[in-house]
């Protein structure tokens, strides 16, 4: 279902956007660095990552319904603008 657009939603579906895919970057950067802390032990990168895994507590978000609302309130008012 879409999110209708409304002057006061456009903010929060970008912020939803934003927040899930910054959250995706963080948890790529900690994987990263667990493997290069582990420095090819993979016993070691194993038991770093399920570590990590209790962290990870942040449940998957479908942005497309987001981003179409963003992309349709861009069309309506001939660019980026959030009045």
């Amino acid at each position: 279902e879409i999110v209708p657009i409304t002057k006061n939603n456009i903010p929060v579906c970008m912020t939803q956007v934003f927040i899930y895919e910054a959250y995706e970057r963080v948890l790529q950067v900690a994987k990263d660095l667990l493997a290069d802390v582990a420095d090819g032990n993979m016993d070691e990168y194993t038991k770093y990552k399920k570590a990590l895994k209790r962290f990870d507590v942040f449940d998957p978000v479908g942005t497309s319904k987001y981003r179409e609302v963003i992309a349709q309130h861009m069309i309506l008012r001939d660019g980026f603008n959030l009045q």
